[in-house]
């Protein structure tokens, strides 16, 4: 984020992070806890939040996370 400027063209702008929704498929129902998921975001780089529905244990296909992602390197597989 940053401060809203007049004349702001998108194109002249870089963008060193973004927020990306990250999407881990199939973890193990253990792996539900908010500590877990922190430390498993924590360990792919900046964790931002965690999907409300993941951390209820609601939905258990597909974990979400929002991840500050470095544009400058790049992505892990």
């Amino acid at each position: 984020m940053r401060k809203w400027a007049p004349n702001f063209r998108a194109s002249e702008v870089s963008f060193d992070f973004v927020a990306k929704r990250m999407r881990v498929p199939e973890l193990l129902i253990e792996y539900y806890d908010p500590n877990i998921l922190t430390n498993i975001g924590r360990s792919l780089g900046g964790l931002l939040w965690i999907d409300n529905f993941t951390m209820s244990s609601e939905r258990g296909k597909i974990t979400i996370l929002c991840m500050q992602v470095n544009m400058n390197k790049p992505l892990r597989k």
